[in-house]
């Protein structure tokens, strides 16, 4: 088996386990709570809410690697237009920027959150 077909293994299997649609039932709005349960439901239903965002732009992720990897345009950095390490795509397989340009990224993000 070929890198391409070993990652394309991989981001397959990631999306699937991501499984959303049983999920989205955490979401639902609780019917006849007692008013002392609703503050416990409201902070579970934001939590699942803010799971489920966060597996929906994995989703998305994994989604433009495979697009990346049918046009023969993955495993670029993004930024710097170098191979990204085999290493670090079998651990992130819809990585889109090598180790140095994700932590300058890092790094950048980190002090605009400073600053503000």
């Amino acid at each position: 088996m070929n890198q391409s077909e070993q990652i394309r293994k991989l981001l397959l299997a990631e999306k699937q386990e991501l499984n959303l649609a049983p999920r989205t039932n955490d979401v639902a709005a609780p019917v006849g709570v007692a008013q002392d349960d609703q503050a416990t439901i409201l902070h579970d239903q934001f939590v699942a809410l803010r799971m489920l965002g966060m597996d929906f732009e994995k989703l998305k992720l994994i989604d433009l690697a495979l697009d990346r990897l049918a046009a023969n345009e993955f495993g670029v950095c993004e930024d710097c237009a170098v191979n990204i390490p085999h290493k670090r795509l079998m651990a992130i397989p819809w990585a889109t920027l090598c180790v140095s340009c994700q932590e300058q990224a890092g790094s950048a993000a980190g002090s605009e959150r400073m600053a503000a």
